[in-house]
């Protein structure tokens, strides 16, 4: 139910704030929550939480294609700051970042690549 307390910013346009509210955070590993069809922009995600600041080590993230040259970028006294994690473990539909130690923000963004040929399908994000 956190899912109602974040709030998305992406690189494209939402059809629907509740519906990427309500995928992205449901549970559910293997359907289509948030995709970007364009190649000539960047992909991202920036999830802001207004109502809780959220503590975590881990960040897994699921979807195809996924990418060791995701970055990941926490909102720091006003700026953002690019975390690199210590271990990242890679299955085909899922990339985990370990970073660690524990962190906590108000602000992520998840970088994807620019897109080559396919689109880019989020399915689930989960913060441990």
């Amino acid at each position: 139910e956190k899912g109602h307390d974040v709030e998305f910013d992406t690189s494209v346009p939402m059809r629907s704030q509740l519906g990427i509210r309500n995928k992205l955070f449901d549970g559910t590993r293997d359907v289509w929550a948030w995709a970007h069809l364009d190649k000539k922009t960047q992909p991202y995600i920036t999830m802001s939480f207004p109502e809780f600041v959220p503590k975590f080590s881990k960040l897994r993230l699921y979807g195809t294609p996924l990418s060791k040259e995701i970055t990941v970028e926490l909102r720091k006294a006003g700026t953002w700051r690019k975390y690199t994690p210590k271990k990242i473990r890679y299955e085909k539909y899922m990339m985990e970042y370990d970073f660690g130690e524990q962190l906590k923000t108000v602000r992520i963004r998840l970088t994807f690549p620019k897109l080559k040929q396919q689109h880019l399908e989020i399915y689930e994000i989960e913060l441990e």
